[in-house]
């Protein structure tokens, strides 16, 4: 896409008070994270971070090769 789009909307969102009353809060509200409610052991910590890194190196990578690939375009645009 070469160009931003704005979109505009016919009219507000607008929530409902309803929908933050006792009942439907359980379903919009919940823990962010995957673990159960109590604690973890160390191992299970130890391994969440393991994980956690794996990710964010695998991240990097990508991220690591898109930004290669943009300045190789940007050589080549700039070469022309």
């Amino acid at each position: 896409v070469k160009e931003d789009v704005t979109c505009t909307r016919e009219s507000p969102m607008i929530i409902s008070p309803r929908l933050l009353e006792r009942p439907h809060v359980a379903d919009i509200v919940g823990q962010s994270s995957k673990a159960a409610t109590g604690k973890m052991t160390r191992k299970e910590m130890i391994a969440n971070l393991k994980e956690t890194c794996q990710a964010l190196d695998e991240r990097m990578t990508m991220l690591e090769t898109i930004i290669s690939a943009l300045e190789l375009e940007e050589a080549n645009d700039a070469a022309e």
